[in-house]
Protein backbone atom coordinates (compact mmCIF):
# COMPACT_ATOMS: atom_id res chain seq x y z
CA UNK A 1 0.00 0.00 0.00
CA UNK A 2 2.74 2.39 1.09
CA UNK A 3 4.42 1.99 -2.15
CA UNK A 4 1.34 2.55 -3.94
CA UNK A 5 1.07 6.20 -2.50
CA UNK A 6 4.66 6.43 -3.48
CA UNK A 7 4.47 6.12 -6.70
CA UNK A 8 1.31 8.57 -7.12
CA UNK A 9 2.55 10.85 -5.28
CA UNK A 10 5.53 10.87 -7.81
CA UNK A 11 2.99 10.66 -10.65
CA UNK A 12 1.21 13.77 -9.22
CA UNK A 13 4.48 15.32 -9.12
CA UNK A 14 5.51 14.85 -12.58
CA UNK A 15 2.21 16.07 -14.03
CA UNK A 16 2.46 19.20 -12.13
CA UNK A 17 5.96 20.01 -12.36
CA UNK A 18 4.96 19.81 -17.23
CA UNK A 19 1.96 21.91 -16.29
CA UNK A 20 4.15 24.45 -14.97
CA UNK A 21 6.67 23.57 -17.90
CA UNK A 22 3.96 24.40 -20.50
CA UNK A 23 2.24 27.53 -19.08
CA UNK A 24 5.38 29.76 -18.50
CA UNK A 25 6.93 28.92 -21.62
CA UNK A 26 7.28 32.55 -23.12
CA UNK A 27 5.51 32.81 -26.51
CA UNK A 28 6.68 35.68 -28.38
CA UNK A 29 5.08 35.22 -31.88
CA UNK A 30 1.71 36.28 -30.97
CA UNK A 31 -0.11 36.83 -33.84
CA UNK A 32 -4.16 37.52 -34.10
CA UNK A 33 -5.59 40.94 -34.20
CA UNK A 34 -6.36 41.53 -30.42
CA UNK A 35 -2.81 40.30 -29.05
CA UNK A 36 0.13 41.42 -31.71
CA UNK A 37 3.64 41.21 -30.18
CA UNK A 38 6.09 42.78 -32.52
CA UNK A 39 10.15 43.11 -32.35
CA UNK A 40 10.73 46.40 -34.13
CA UNK A 41 12.67 49.25 -32.61
CA UNK A 42 11.28 51.84 -34.51
CA UNK A 43 8.91 53.55 -31.56
CA UNK A 44 11.26 55.09 -29.40
CA UNK A 45 9.14 58.39 -28.09
CA UNK A 46 8.03 58.44 -24.60
CA UNK A 47 3.42 58.00 -23.98
CA UNK A 48 2.27 61.18 -23.40
CA UNK A 49 -0.80 60.44 -21.27
CA UNK A 50 -0.77 60.89 -17.68
CA UNK A 51 -2.07 57.96 -15.52
CA UNK A 52 -5.52 59.49 -15.22
CA UNK A 53 -6.00 61.03 -18.86
CA UNK A 54 -7.71 58.18 -21.04
CA UNK A 55 -5.82 57.87 -24.69
CA UNK A 56 -7.83 59.23 -27.48
CA UNK A 57 -4.78 58.58 -29.95
CA UNK A 58 -5.38 54.73 -29.95
CA UNK A 59 -1.72 54.28 -29.38
CA UNK A 60 0.73 54.48 -25.79
CA UNK A 61 4.26 54.10 -25.66
CA UNK A 62 5.91 53.20 -22.37
CA UNK A 63 9.73 53.12 -21.92
CA UNK A 64 11.28 50.16 -20.51
CA UNK A 65 14.36 51.31 -19.32
CA UNK A 66 16.82 50.32 -16.14
CA UNK A 67 14.60 52.07 -13.55
CA UNK A 68 11.24 50.79 -14.70
CA UNK A 69 8.52 51.60 -17.00
CA UNK A 70 7.75 54.98 -17.57
CA UNK A 71 5.02 55.69 -17.34
CA UNK A 72 4.59 53.26 -14.49
CA UNK A 73 0.93 53.40 -14.82
CA UNK A 74 -1.50 54.52 -17.90
CA UNK A 75 -5.43 54.51 -18.57
CA UNK A 76 -6.36 53.83 -22.30
CA UNK A 77 -9.67 53.28 -24.16
CA UNK A 78 -10.82 49.51 -25.24
CA UNK A 79 -8.77 49.10 -28.64
CA UNK A 80 -6.09 50.55 -27.76
CA UNK A 81 -2.25 49.65 -28.83
CA UNK A 82 0.26 49.64 -26.17
CA UNK A 83 3.91 49.48 -27.37
CA UNK A 84 6.57 48.94 -24.79
CA UNK A 85 9.88 50.04 -26.04
CA UNK A 86 13.57 48.96 -24.21
CA UNK A 87 15.39 51.41 -23.75
CA UNK A 88 17.28 50.04 -21.01
CA UNK A 89 20.70 48.49 -22.39
CA UNK A 90 19.51 45.29 -21.68
CA UNK A 91 17.17 42.49 -22.53
CA UNK A 92 13.66 43.01 -21.27
CA UNK A 93 10.86 40.54 -20.51
CA UNK A 94 7.18 41.87 -20.52
CA UNK A 95 4.65 39.76 -18.82
CA UNK A 96 1.60 39.70 -16.83
CA UNK A 97 1.29 39.55 -12.84
CA UNK A 98 2.02 37.45 -10.79
CA UNK A 99 5.44 36.61 -11.36
CA UNK A 100 6.76 34.15 -11.73
CA UNK A 101 3.44 32.24 -12.85
CA UNK A 102 2.16 34.72 -15.60
CA UNK A 103 -1.58 33.48 -15.63
CA UNK A 104 -3.55 36.78 -14.38
CA UNK A 105 -3.60 37.84 -18.43
CA UNK A 106 -1.62 35.64 -20.60
CA UNK A 107 -1.85 37.65 -23.49
CA UNK A 108 0.20 40.02 -21.71
CA UNK A 109 3.48 37.61 -21.99
CA UNK A 110 5.06 39.31 -25.01
CA UNK A 111 8.58 37.52 -23.95
CA UNK A 112 11.91 38.97 -24.26
CA UNK A 113 13.07 41.61 -26.45
CA UNK A 114 16.56 43.28 -27.33
CA UNK A 115 17.68 46.88 -26.09
CA UNK A 116 16.27 49.07 -28.76
CA UNK A 117 13.08 46.87 -30.03
CA UNK A 118 9.63 46.94 -29.31
CA UNK A 119 6.58 44.83 -28.27
CA UNK A 120 2.99 45.63 -28.21
CA UNK A 121 -0.48 44.78 -27.70
CA UNK A 122 -3.67 45.82 -28.39
CA UNK A 123 -6.46 45.80 -24.70
CA UNK A 124 -9.82 45.15 -26.53
CA UNK A 125 -11.54 44.05 -23.09
CA UNK A 126 -11.82 46.96 -19.96
CA UNK A 127 -9.71 45.96 -16.89
CA UNK A 128 -6.60 46.84 -15.03
CA UNK A 129 -3.95 44.85 -16.31
CA UNK A 130 -0.27 44.49 -14.29
CA UNK A 131 2.33 43.11 -15.51
CA UNK A 132 6.45 43.11 -14.88
CA UNK A 133 10.05 42.68 -16.26
CA UNK A 134 10.30 38.95 -16.49
CA UNK A 135 13.78 39.81 -16.16
CA UNK A 136 13.91 42.09 -13.34
CA UNK A 137 10.47 41.47 -11.79
CA UNK A 138 10.57 44.01 -9.23
CA UNK A 139 9.76 46.38 -12.36
CA UNK A 140 6.59 46.63 -12.45
CA UNK A 141 3.43 48.76 -14.22
CA UNK A 142 -0.18 48.80 -14.98
CA UNK A 143 -2.44 49.76 -17.75
CA UNK A 144 -6.57 50.40 -17.12
CA UNK A 145 -8.44 50.18 -20.12
CA UNK A 146 -11.60 51.65 -19.92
Amino acid sequence: MTNKIIIAFIVVLVIIGLLLLFINRPNPSKNNSSNTSQQNGQNNQPATNSSDTPNSGKVVTIQVTKEGFTPGTVTVETGTKVIWTNVSGAIAAVHSADHPTHITYPPLNLGEFQDGSSVQLIFDKPGTYKYHDHLKPQLQGSITVQ
